[in-house]
């Protein structure tokens, strides 16, 4: 896949598991339906946009903004090298992201 995977699993009446892990998918669905077996469980086949998924780096890089001196410190950054023709598509939601979030 080229990009983060969304994190959904889909048993075959439509049921829907959101989890961090397949295991988890699992025993959520299964408490709904016990006969449920793995191979009939599916994750989503869709990724996250990349323009998206790149504002999540700042989050996982501090663990989720749990670390607020950190994140004082470093974020937003004063320095970025970056080309040019991505600076609205990928810079400024970044910033955006990071204030709204």
């Amino acid at each position: 896949w080229w990009g983060h995977r969304i994190p959904a699993w889909y048993a075959p009446d439509g049921t829907v598991a959101v989890a961090k892990t397949e295991a988890e998918a699992i025993e959520q669905l299964t408490k709904a339906n016990p006969g449920l077996r793995r191979e009939d469980i599916v994750q989503d086949p869709d990724v996250l946009d990349t323009w998206f998924s790149s504002w999540l780096w700042p989050i996982s890089v501090f663990d989720g903004f749990y670390s607020e001196e950190e994140v004082r410190y470093y974020y937003p950054t004063n320095d970025l090298v970056t080309a040019p023709e991505i600076m609205f598509f990928w810079v400024a939601r970044m910033i955006i992201a990071g204030y709204e979030y």
